[in-house]
Formats: structure tokens, sequence, C-alpha cells
């Protein structure tokens, strides 16, 4: 009787072994498991796709079902690899700026006491560091030390994707209050294949000036643009990688896009070919803007979170005579929440659509300055953003630092205003400036006005032009209409003889 239980244990035994050993998966099939979960992960997050990229090469590498068989006695579980991978993927260090007093030792020796290396280091603008730790207790070591006065995480801004015959892009502009051109009857697909618009912006797209910007300096803070005359790149790079670069560009220097073609463009090309910067990247390119003349201007093609640490090194560049020109943003919200348009001392500009309304994706409010079209700045590509608000507005201020070197930003602001309109009661509209020859004091004859000859030319005429052209062509209907009666011949039909 013992013997046959101990023979019915024992045949139980061997077959849970046996079903437990056909339950195993395979290494093979357990390694694929693992680097599709991985591979899937590499989607979560953009800025992390190398480290995960990293991991997968790992797991690839150590595990192959090669290497299993070469090294079956120092096999790395593959769960294990996994779990741990994942972990340092969630885990992946944090980069931090920071700020200093005077007495900078004390921070600079807990850095190095914790064996931290420093990514960046500024001095120009802001006293500071740029470092990446993961340890929280270090962190708040740093964030509460008594010598460190600003702390901050580190950001991601974003590049916020036009003379005679002026352009379309300035056309719109020098018409907001034109409501024969600027209308939905002159946008349209027949006025478009006829090209009447051109014919237009031809006959009175006229625009007189005195001024290109010569002896002016812009730094740009952008992407790489293509290299050309008074135009470079800080990387000395001759080619652009994203053309966000490029198309403020030619609305600053291009003589049928801008105003300020003779003025001398530099280019802090320290935005990636995907159009984003860091805020350590931002601090150490605007390092790079030292000294500073008079005549200087700079020009911010990007916008991001707002930043206390961005906002102070914008203030201190104003400090030092720099006029500092941004883009509100494009996240159709409070733009004193984004830097660096809520600084103090940034004249932060909007976009507007061509009824000279705040278009729907640029951000508004207190912070926000003046306005300007943001919005169809060409036919062939689909291109807005309030970064070419700022750069039609940073143009026509390079213009008016030919005619007065040593304005202040006081002085340039009352140009700009003498230069806009009030829209609704609402928002600050600009117009296409006006600078007379003569050296005044006064902006009230470099304001551009509509008198008896402009109200002539951008309304009469046109409303003449327009009546024409319907009875030219209520005149070729007539005519073709006559030629086809003349021309007709009647045509009899004949009964079919084979029926009768």
């Amino acid at each position: 009787m013992i013997l046959l239980l101990l023979f019915i244990v024992n045949f139980l035994g061997s077959s849970d072994s046996e079903q437990n050993k056909e339950e195993v998966i395979p290494q093979e099939e357990l390694i694929k498991d693992v680097i599709v979960e991985v591979t899937t992960t590499k989607t979560v997050v953009k800025q992390d796709e190398k480290t995960v990229t990293e991991h997968l090469v790992i797991l690839n590498d150590a595990n192959s079902p090669k290497k299993i068989e070469q090294n079956k006695d120092t096999f790395i579980d593959p769960i294990i690899v996994k779990e741990n991978n994942l972990y340092s993927y969630k885990r992946k260090k944090k980069c931090y700026l920071l700020t200093y007093n005077k007495d900078s030792k004390p921070v600079l020796d807990l850095i190095k006491s914790k064996n931290i290396s420093i990514v960046k280091e500024f001095n120009t603008n802001t006293k500071g560091i740029s470092f990446c730790v993961e340890d929280d207790s270090i962190i708040d070591a740093l964030r509460n030390h008594p010598n460190v006065t600003h702390f901050e995480e580190d950001k991601i801004y974003k590049a916020s994707s036009i003379q005679y015959p002026i352009s379309r892009h300035l056309f719109l502009i020098n018409n907001y209050l034109n409501y024969v051109f600027n209308s939905y009857f002159f946008d349209n697909a027949v006025f478009r294949a006829l090209q009447i618009d051109k014919l237009f912006r031809y006959l009175l797209g006229s625009y007189n000036y005195y001024y290109s910007g010569k002896g002016t300096r812009l730094y740009m803070l952008d992407t790489t643009v293509d290299v050309r005359h008074n135009v470079v790149n800080m990387s000395m790079k001759d080619k652009s990688c994203h053309e966000h670069g490029n198309t403020a560009l030619d609305m600053i220097v291009n003589k049928t896009k801008g105003f300020a073609s003779d003025a001398k463009v530099v280019v802090l090309d320290g935005v990636d070919c995907d159009g984003t910067i860091s805020l350590s990247g931002i601090l150490h390119q605007l390092e790079q803007i030292n000294p500073i003349e008079k005549s200087t201007l700079l020009l911010f093609g990007v916008s991001g979170p707002h930043s206390e640490l961005l906002n102070e090194a914008v203030d201190t560049l104003s400090k030092k005579g720099l006029i500092v020109i941004s883009p509100s943003g494009n996240n159709h919200d409070n733009g004193c929440y984004y830097s660096p348009g809520s600084a103090k001392t940034s004249l932060t500009v909007g976009s507007l659509d061509k009824h000279a309304n705040i278009s729907e994706f640029s951000n508004f409010g207190s912070c926000v300055r003046v306005y300007s079209l943001g919005e169809e700045i060409s036919y062939t590509k689909n291109t807005r953003g309030t970064s070419y608000s700022a750069a039609t507005v940073a143009s026509a201020i390079l213009m008016f630092l030919e005619k007065y070197p040593v304005a202040s930003f006081d002085k340039v602001w009352e140009f700009i205003n003498a230069n806009s309109y009030l829209n609704g009661n609402t928002h600050l509209v600009f117009k296409i400036p006006f600078l007379s020859k003569e050296k005044t004091t006064s902006f009230s004859s470099d304001s551009n006005r509509y008198g008896l000859v402009e109200i002539y030319v951008y309304y009469v005429l046109p409303v003449y032009l327009f009546v024409g052209i319907l009875f030219l062509m209520y005149w070729l209907y007539n005519k073709m209409k006559r030629r086809n009666t003349q021309t007709r011949r009647e045509y009899i039909i004949e009964p079919n003889l084979r029926h009768h």
C-alpha cells in the first residue's frame, strides 16, 4: 500500500515537472518580448529617445541568443535588465541652473564635493552654472543654499513655423484699414489666378524710405541661416537646417520684404534643427553678446515657459543699452506666463491676422506691447507665428536706429507707438513705419498717417479700378455672345427613311 502511494506521488510530481517544462518560455522569445516593450517606450518622451535606444543596444548586445550560448554561466536575466533599464529611464538625471551672489566659492565647493560636473558656466549677463543631477538631497541643498540667488530646472524653448513692388506681407500691413483690399472679395481664387493682387501691388504698393539699417547690428537668436551679405552664423556654418531662421531673416534684411537690408546680422544659432533650445543653451548664447555697441538689437526667435533667470538676463542686457525684441509665443495664452516675453524691458510682439485681429494662436495680455502681422507671410508656405511678427517690428527699429543711433528704449517705443493705432481699444496694431529725412526730436512727422492723397489712393482709386474691371468683364461677355450668334448654324434633322 505504501509503495502504491509513493508511486502515485512520484507520477504526479513527474507530470507537474513535465508540464512546467512545457510552459518555460524560450530565452529568445523572452528577449524578443523585452525588446519590443522597451522599443515601445521609445515613443513616450522624445528627448529621452537616445537613452532608451542605448538601453535597447545593451539588451541586444548582452542578451542576444549567440551571446547566451557563449556565456551561459554569466547570463544576465533579461527581466532584471528590463526592470533596471526602465528604472534608470524614469530616473534620468534632470538638469538645473542656479545663480549665486558674489561669494560663489561655497556653492562651487559643494558641487565639487558631490562629484557633479558643471555643464555650462555663465559670467557675462548673469553669474551662475548649469548642471545635471538626480539626487534629491543634493537638489534641496543647492536650492536652499544661502549663496544661491535663483534655482530653476532647465527648460526647453521652441521657435515661435516681406520696396517696390511691395510684398504681399507688407501690402496687407499697409491696408489693415482698407476694406476694399483687405476684404474677402479681394482674397479669392479668381483674383489669385489672374494675379490681380500683384497688379495692385505694382500700381499702388510703393513704399518710400530713406533709411535701411546701415550702421546697425542685430543679434538674432534662432536656427542657423543661409549665409549672405552682412549675415554670419556664430557657429560659422554656411547652410541652414530649418526654415524658421531664414524666414525671419528675410523679413528683416530682404529688400522687398523688410526695412533693414543694410543691417549687419549675427545669428546666435544655438537653436537645434528641430526648432528647440534649452534654457541653459539660451543663456550660453547670450554670453556671446559682448561688448554691446550702439544701435544694437537682440531679436529672440524662441519662446517658452516663464523663467526668472532668463528675464533677469534680458533686463541685464537692456541696462547695457541693448534693445530686446521678443515674440509673445504661440500658445493662445497670457503672455506673462512665458519668457523672454514677460521680461520687464522686453518689447514683446504678438501676431495679427490680415484684418488686424489678434491671431487665434498668439499669446496676449498686458505683457504684449504691440501686435503685427504674423500670418499669410507668403502664398507658397503655410507659415505663421509670433516670431515673424517680432521680426517685422525689429526690422523697423533697425531702420529707426540708423537715423537715431543712440536712441533709448523709451524713444524706440515712442517711434513704434507713433506708427501704430489702437484697434477696438483692445490692442495696438503696428503699421508700415515712416521716417522723414529731417532729424526731428518729435516723431509726429515720422508717423504713417492717412492724408487726402492716401485716402484717394487707397480707397477711391481701388473702387474705380474694381468697377472698371467689372465693366471690362461685362463687355467681353457680350462680345463673345454676339460672335457665337453670328457663327451659329442650323441643322435640320431628317427622318430616318428606313422606318418607312
